[in-house]
């Protein structure tokens, strides 16, 4: 899962969630990740964080965040197994920042998957990007904007308004798929 916008509601642009008091869970999202979780799906969040290299949060602000979220992912029943942040700058070319698929490369030989098996969710065009780069499906979460195109990929995508209305696509694709 990529984090904002699928899972918390998405800062302006240019703009990010700085402390645990900004954050705002989208509808149904907590729900979601505790129905994946309790059908056997093992969650991992993909999320760049350029604000880190912005200076506008620390690494332990973001390590707070992060406690906190997976404190009432896990109190609502649901368990993300890992988080992979990317801190670097847009600017800094570096290999884990999404739309490169280093992240999810780094996921799969720590989780030992094949990305070809696997749904990556998000809501920007970049992640949808990743998902393609990394040779993974790719769920949408909102509407591809008039001057973007998603990639072209032999890979399941779709387009839900959240990640809610995406699960029984989600559970229904991998039971019918043997994925």
């Amino acid at each position: 899962l990529d984090r904002d916008g699928v899972l918390n509601e998405k800062a302006p642009r240019g703009c990010y969630v700085t402390h645990w008091g900004e954050w705002r869970w989208r509808p149904g999202a907590l729900e979601a990740i505790a129905l994946l979780h309790n059908r056997g799906y093992r969650i991992a969040l993909i999320t760049n964080q350029a604000g880190i290299a912005r200076g506008s949060l620390s690494a332990a602000d973001l390590e707070e965040i992060h406690g906190r979220m997976m404190a009432e992912v896990e109190n609502a029943g649901g368990k993300i197994a890992t988080i992979y942040v990317c801190p670097h700058h847009w600017d800094e070319d570096c290999l884990c920042r999404k739309p490169k698929p280093g992240m999810f490369f780094q996921a799969s030989g720590d989780f030992r998957f094949r990305l070809d098996r696997v749904l990556y969710i998000g809501d920007d065009i970049r992640d949808c990007q990743a998902a393609a780069n990394a040779g993974c499906g790719m769920v949408f979460l909102g509407e591809v904007g008039p001057d973007e195109t998603m990639p072209v990929t032999r890979h399941p995508q779709c387009s839900f308004d959240s990640l809610a209305e995406a699960v029984p696509f989600i559970i229904d694709l991998y039971e019918s798929e043997g994925l």
